[in-house]
């Protein structure tokens, strides 16, 4: 080796062992806002489980479990080892009905898993997502009573522990397995009119992605309202979507972006995004194209990922904006006579910050992290390790009164008489109530696959039709 070749690979070596932050640079921490201010938009990362000899399809379930069936109390499931499966286990505060989710938002919810494009094996008749959802009897308290409250800033989630422990010991499920995710619908936590929270660990960006067990959906009675069927079945796939590890902004928590196009953004969370002129709940199926509102471009558009789908943006001072248009290459996006051909600055995802930062989104549904639910309680089957979960939790707080926009009211605030889901704002609630939007949440649910339905004492199974 030449003496030269020698003291070039020991600078390199000394650089890399002294100085790795100039290795790291390519993946910038989504916890620091210098991530999205540099001169590039910040590279996507991959958090999608990987396929072990114990679990080959990749779901978090040992394959194990999945080649019997999964008995769930006085309930028997069967499960896919070559197809992901989920399951969300809902216990209703209350026995009398008012929190539990109707028919038609569950069946919305396991067609949109079951469309999922996501692989499994064997080919395409494997592709989707089986999600099995079984819903208890009822938790023997007031409907309309607060789960828990805040302390210091974090939910305390004891009041769900007790809740959760009373249905393990109601309905035998002290030894099952727990590759299951747990919700408790209720009328409100905390006194909040906020929708829902997830238990991610909060601590960082990479301890939240890891995914969570618990979730809470509290829409203050609606759940059980035909008119709010989208609605809850939104809010559960965007509670869930915390549990498997999304964010509100896909790379990032930065929430509203116009090119995230997922029911993580609150923009899509109750009326599902709008997929050539349809209805859809679902989560993001690509990566569009990176905005950075120092420069928007508008020749550039949101590219081919964008297809058919039509977007929403609120800038500060004004309303939410709805872009029923091509999306694909040229969208004017400051709405005046044509598309521009010089760059401009424009605050795109407002009201989450008045900042002008690099707008980056994901492919949701290639970066879901299948937790499987919570620890499987059996290290002789060699399970996949599943992470523990802490607090604070990780809530649905939106900002409050802001004075660039009068008219804005904020969406978690102290519940009352006169509001019941104080998430619905009343131009949400017009628009969900609306003739229009009703015709088209019948007209969706008649494209779905039929439910299987099984009732065994006092839990029910939903499940797919074959």
């Amino acid at each position: 080796m030449k003496p030269i070749t020698f003291y070039i690979l020991i600078t390199l070596y000394l650089i890399f062992l002294y100085q790795p932050t100039i290795f790291a640079s390519n993946k910038p921490d989504p916890d620091v806002l210098s991530s999205v201010t540099g001169k590039r938009p910040p590279k996507a990362y991959k958090w999608a489980n990987k396929k072990s000899k114990q679990d080959k399809d990749a779901d978090g379930i040992p394959d194990s479990l999945e080649k019997q069936p999964f008995i769930f109390g006085s309930l028997s499931i069967e499960l896919n080892p070559k197809k992901k499966d989920v399951i969300i286990f809902i216990d209703s505060v209350g026995t009398d009905g008012a929190n539990r989710p109707t028919d038609s938002a569950i069946q919305i919810l396991l067609n949109a898993f079951n469309e999922a494009p996501v692989k499994g094996r064997g080919g395409k008749k494997n592709r989707g997502i089986n999600l099995s959802i079984i819903l208890s009897s009822g938790y023997p308290e007031v409907s309309d009573t607060s789960i828990g409250n805040i302390s210091g800033g974090s939910y305390d989630w004891s009041d769900v522990d007790a809740i959760k422990q009373y249905a393990k010991a109601s309905y035998g499920l002290q030894n099952t397995p727990e590759i299951y995710h747990y919700c408790v619908s209720c009328n409100n936590y905390a006194g909040s009119g906020s929708s829902g929270l997830s238990r991610n660990d909060v601590s960082t960006y990479d301890s939240f992605r890891k995914g969570a067990t618990d979730f809470i959906l509290s829409l203050q009675g609606k759940q059980s309202d035909l008119t709010y069927a989208g609605a809850t079945a939104g809010t559960i796939m965007h509670e869930f979507g915390h549990n498997l590890g999304l964010t509100h902004g896909g790379y990032d928590h930065i929430n509203y972006k116009p090119n995230y196009i997922s029911i993580m953004n609150y923009h899509f969370q109750f009326s599902g995004v709008k997929y050539d002129k349809i209805a859809k709940y679902d989560y993001s199926c690509g990566r569009t194209r990176p905005l950075d509102e120092r420069k928007i471009k508008e020749k550039k558009g949101l590219g081919k990922k964008a297809a058919n789908y039509y977007t929403k943006a609120q800038y500060p001072g004004g309303s939410v904006v709805n872009y029923n248009v091509d999306l694909v290459s040229r969208v004017n996006w400051n709405r005046n006579s044509g598309i521009d051909k010089k760059s401009y600055e424009l605050n795109m995802n407002y009201p989450n910050d008045i900042l002008l930062t690099w707008l980056v989104s994901e492919d949701n549904w290639k970066n879901i992290n299948f937790t499987g639910g919570g620890v499987i309680p059996s290290a002789a089957e060699n399970a996949v390790l599943i992470p523990k979960l802490s607090s604070p939790a990780y809530g649905e707080k939106l900002p409050s009164k802001d004075s660039a926009t009068p008219n804005y009211s904020g969406r978690f605030m102290t519940i009352n008489k006169e509001n019941s889901c104080l998430e619905f704002t009343p131009e949400i609630r017009k628009e969900l109530s609306s003739k229009k939007n009703q015709e088209r949440l019948e007209n969706l649910i008649k494209t779905l696959k039929p439910l299987k339905i099984k009732k065994s004492k006092s839990l029910t199974l939903y499940q797919l039709a074959d």
